[in-house]
């Protein structure tokens, strides 16, 4: 049984050969609310049923307005590296590792592209020495943890407040606007007081 959370975030559990993942996500995510952040654990060794399914929890995942952790145990597989490619921090518990099948999962190259860039990317694709998770550690997302529940506390300490939430919606905007329009957007959001998004 995983350890209790705090109040403000929200688990969900991988499991294996569930389909279902992105609507129950959907849900959960409907009814929660800033300050609250979302974890992902459980089994992410799985592979996506069909391209559908993996374009259905990108889609949940990159619309989330709460921050995401996943903290994965064990092995990684398609599914799994795309979740990790579309969090905002990841704890990696000692035993967490890439499956030898991770790259065959249906829009893993564009995420990894988004997320890391063009030549990172294709370093993970094409060259065996290059490691996603070492990657990932580098860049400050993940952190590889002999007390994984502690440094989940300590990211979600961090995160809770109202702050991680709206930098989370500016950061989104900052993808997906132009330039201008994006601190038009994170401008609106300091300036809101008193309601959900702070």
């Amino acid at each position: 049984m995983a350890p209790p959370l705090s109040e403000q975030a929200i688990r969900f559990t991988l499991s294996t050969g569930a389909t279902d993942a992105p609507s129950q996500l959907r849900r959960l995510l409907r009814v929660a609310a800033p300050p609250q952040v979302l974890v992902i654990d459980g089994d992410f060794s799985g592979s996506f049923a069909d391209p559908s399914e993996a374009n259905d929890l990108i889609s949940v995942l990159t619309d989330a307005n709460l921050p995401v952790i996943a903290a994965p145990s064990g092995s990684i597989g398609p599914q799994g590296a795309a979740i990790l490619l579309l969090c905002d921090q990841v704890v990696l518990e000692a035993g967490a590792a890439l499956s030898g099948h991770w790259r065959d999962g249906p829009c893993l190259a564009a995420l990894a592209h988004r997320r890391l860039g063009p030549l990172l990317a294709r370093a993970i694709f094409f060259d065996d020495r290059t490691d996603l998770l070492d990657i990932l550690a580098d860049a400050g997302i993940a952190k590889k943890a002999d007390d994984p529940g502690g440094s989940l506390d300590s990211i979600l300490s961090r995160l809770g407040g109202r702050s991680a939430s709206m930098a989370k919606r500016a950061l989104k905007a900052a993808a997906e606007l132009p330039f201008r329009e994006a601190l038009n957007y994170d401008r609106w959001l300091h300036g809101r007081s008193g309601d959900e998004t702070r």
